[in-house]
């Protein structure tokens, strides 16, 4: 995060902790829906959850092929698929 962001990764705690001092959600703010290995933050627009499943492709380099995840639940790809599909739907 701190790569990204510029934010030292000494002070990322710190800056995560913001959105539970402006923005507090009862228990927490991930959240893993189903049967899947995605956790993901609360209230976050698949459109922006898209964005980061592209940006993690690119990082981890599965930008040829999502499906070489190894999750340990059934939908984890397919989860993620949908989500950089509605980014693209969008941006078209």
């Amino acid at each position: 995060m701190a790569e990204y962001s510029g934010i030292p990764a000494s002070e990322i705690p710190t800056a995560l902790e913001a959105f539970d001092r402006f923005f507090p959600i009862p228990n927490g703010w991930l959240t893993t829906p189903g049967h899947t290995d995605i956790h993901m933050l609360k209230l976050v627009p698949w459109v922006f959850q898209g964005i980061g499943v592209h940006q993690r492709r690119i990082q981890y380099n599965l930008v040829d092929n999502l499906s070489a995840l190894q999750p340990s639940a059934q939908y984890t790809v397919p989860d993620l698929s949908k989500r950089i599909r509605c980014t693209v739907d969008f941006l078209l």
